[in-house]
């Protein structure tokens, strides 16, 4: 009876770890969610964005720079999940974004892995006012997405509320889906694909 008693202890226990490992997995999994979209090329897109690495790319602006690249990332996978879709980003994180445009041949390389050969992102600058619908949007589409809402103190805009009503402008992203023309032409023992639409030309060889 004691032996039954103890081998009954030694499972109970075993299955009970097994349950906080579990919890633990699932807990780990869904603050993940940023590495787990739906679709093949959201996976694609989100396994880019994870082994961005952005340095010290941030450093002058007032955000912590893991918060800064995390939500950099977020909205590179947001814009690519639905290209058409307005983004409204506020401050800081607007700073952050003309920050990685500024660096130009990082920018366009992380666009051409995200959006494609041209892929590029059109900004306009807007009143805040104005972006209340976009806002809203935003705000849903971010948290099925990532299963979380977006903090109004890196985005400066969530729920068609910004940080500060007193701001200025927000910046409207959206990705430029200007249809793409290739061009294939021989250039002595090398074939060049030559990529034109929206406002770039890019050129691969081989």
């Amino acid at each position: 009876m004691d032996e039954l008693i103890f081998w009954g202890t030694v499972t109970g226990g075993i299955l009970g770890l097994a349950f906080l490992v579990g919890l633990v997995r699932t807990a780990g999994f869904r603050s993940e969610r940023v590495m787990q979209p739906k679709s093949r090329s959201q996976r694609a897109v989100a396994e880019f964005c994870a082994r961005l690495d952005f340095g010290d790319m941030f450093a002058a602006i007032d955000i912590p720079a893991s918060h800064a690249s995390r939500e950099i990332k977020r909205l590179l996978i947001l814009l690519a999940a639905n290209p058409t879709r307005k983004r409204p980003v506020g401050e800081p994180l607007a700073s952050c974004w003309l920050t990685l445009v500024r660096h130009r041949e990082r920018y366009q390389g992380i666009c051409r892995n995200v959006f494609g050969p041209l892929g590029s992102v059109s900004h306009e600058r807007i009143p805040p006012a104005l972006a209340g619908e976009a806002q809203a949007i935003f705000a849903s589409d971010y948290e099925a997405m990532f299963g979380e809402a977006p903090t109004v103190a890196v985005w400066g805009v969530t729920g068609g509320n910004t940080k500060d009503d007193d701001a200025s402008e927000v910046l409207l992203l959206s990705v430029d889906t200007t249809p793409v023309r290739k061009v294939i032409r021989k250039d002595g023992e090398h074939t060049k694909t030559d990529y034109y639409g929206g406002h770039q030309q890019y050129t691969s060889s081989k």
